[in-house]
């Protein structure tokens, strides 16, 4: 008996303890928003995903008598991915929840009625590269909504177009010499940023990019002591 309530006292000081870590040291790495936008979604560094209603949240007031324990700022709901690995990137596209994780990306089917994350309904795996075999974060997605493309930055300093109609793999843009942070495009037209300092553009009919901005190059940007990005 006292061996039982002993562990008993032990899981909740364990319990207690990784709360207040994660109280202190959670960072979100990502965030996104729902196709109706009345739902936030944060991914963080615990392989959490926090679900947000922005209606309750923009109706809130100073003078408004809410429930004390649940502030307007509370998550609505708490999804806890099964690899508990850190959640680079978040993109939302129709009804699924795309996460970017370590190496893959998965989608998640989301409950519009009852706003809650359902099961994952499909995963895309990245190429594994002989440089980067612990390691491929997928550090930003961008959606071209229009041709239904996915494009993934990521730790390996490639950027990757899937197809989500099948989830293959289309091409990759290979042109950084390191890690890329940031995606966006419009038109067929797309940039990329990374840590090697450079912003690439490129064409999504080429197979190299087409323009590159060096900002470290210019005097009045650089800050060797920060690094090229910086």
């Amino acid at each position: 008996v006292r061996l039982f309530f002993f562990k008993r006292a032990e899981n909740r000081h364990f319990s207690t303890m990784t709360d207040i870590k994660k109280c202190f040291y959670t960072t979100i790495l990502s965030q996104t928003i729902s196709g109706d936008g009345k739902y936030l979604f944060c991914g963080s560094n615990f392989g959490e995903i926090l679900i947000y209603s922005i209606d309750r949240i923009l109706s809130c007031s100073e003078s408004s008598n809410g429930d004390p324990d649940k502030p307007p700022t509370a998550p609505h709901a708490v999804f806890p991915l099964p690899e508990k690995c850190q959640v680079y990137s978040l993109s939302f596209h129709k009804d699924f929840l795309i996460v970017g994780l370590n190496g893959e990306i998965c989608g998640y089917a989301w409950n519009v009625k009852n706003a809650t994350v359902g099961k994952r309904a499909w995963t895309v795996k990245l190429p594994v590269s002989a440089e980067y075999t612990d390691i491929n974060e997928v550090n930003y997605l961008w959606m071209d909504k229009t041709d239904e493309i996915l494009y993934a930055g990521c730790g390996d300093n490639v950027m990757y177009a899937i197809s989500l109609e099948d989830g293959r793999i289309t091409r990759n843009f290979q042109g950084h010499k390191d890690y890329i942070h940031c995606v966006s495009g419009c038109g067929g037209k797309l940039a990329t940023a990374s840590e090697d300092g450079s912003v690439l553009m490129w064409d999504a009919r080429q197979s190299k990019f087409t323009g590159k901005i060096e900002p470290f190059s210019k005097d009045t940007l650089n800050r060797p002591e920060f690094g090229k990005w910086q």
